[in-house]
């Protein structure tokens, strides 16, 4: 059902699905509107270490995943409905993000 959610986690795994953007939908969908989507993902971010552009052939290669554009990623939260997304540093080809749909500020002090 819509809405159920406080916390929602997604680690390693959306870029793994078929259909990236509905699951990210999906993943929203169930989270209430002052709740919070925390999430990491292989990313196509440059990235000049060798361990992690290895990382990446090997992921190619195996067909287990994607890399995503973080900033696609990004506007599809939004578009989603989520109010705010916070970019997280990370290094290597990854990108982590938290998401909300009513900013923090919007709930405090507010009725449950």
């Amino acid at each position: 059902t819509d809405e159920q959610f406080d916390l929602v986690t997604a680690a390693w795994s959306i870029e793994a699905t078929p259909n990236p953007a509905r699951c990210l939908r999906e993943l929203l969908r169930v989270l209430r509107p002052s709740g919070t989507l925390a999430m990491v993902f292989c990313s196509n971010r440059p990235t000049r270490r060798i361990s992690a552009r290895l990382l990446r052939q090997c992921v190619l290669m195996r067909g287990t995943g994607s890399f995503l554009d973080t900033d696609a990623i990004v506007a599809i939260a939004r578009s989603a409905g989520a109010a705010h997304v916070i970019r997280h540093n990370c290094g290597g080809p990854a990108s982590a993000i938290s998401v909300c749909k009513t900013p923090a500020w919007a709930t405090v002090g507010a009725a449950a």
